[in-house]
């Protein structure tokens, strides 16, 4: 049985398109839940658009409600991701097994209020330049899966050694 979940809130996502890939990456990398505020105006945008080719709206709850916080599922601990020099940087972060990740728009940050309210802000190092909303929960859901088939291989090679 696995242990732990992701899960994902979108603060103020600005468009259609990069819910669909928000929501496509969600399913590929095993989300259990998607929140969004303002996101009754932007899945009904999505269905129209039919950006969302995997339909994964019906396969992971997807919520809408005015306050990204207010609804992180219980026990959770809540990482903002930001492009911010104070965050942990990504290569370094290590992923709690109950996360709520919440994510900004791209044509802006986060409020303060929400980023007072976290356990952790994390930025993704980055040569130039920035990338869209998908592909930063692109990258950060690949990170934690990365790292937690790392952590589960070294503790298999650690039982294998002791036999």
């Amino acid at each position: 049985m696995e242990r732990g979940f992701a899960s994902i809130g979108l603060w103020h996502p600005a468009n259609a398109i990069n819910v669909g890939g928000v929501l496509r990456a969600a399913q590929i990398f095993g989300v259990k839940l998607v929140v969004m505020n303002n996101g009754d105006e932007s899945i009904n945008r999505l269905i129209r658009t039919r950006v969302d080719t995997t339909k994964a709206w019906r396969h992971i709850p997807t919520l809408s409600c005015d306050d990204v916080l207010a609804c992180k599922p219980y026990g959770s601990t809540v990482i903002a991701v930001e492009k911010v020099d104070t965050g942990i940087r990504l290569p370094h972060f290590t992923h709690p097994e109950r996360a709520y990740y919440i994510f900004g728009p791209e044509s802006g940050s986060i409020s303060d209020e929400v980023l007072a309210d976290v356990n952790d802000v994390v930025s993704i190092p980055m040569k130039t330049g920035c990338m869209n909303l998908a592909q930063c929960v692109n990258v950060v859901l690949y990170d934690r899966m990365a790292k937690k088939c790392r952590l589960e291989q070294c503790v298999q090679d650690v039982v294998i050694q002791t036999y």
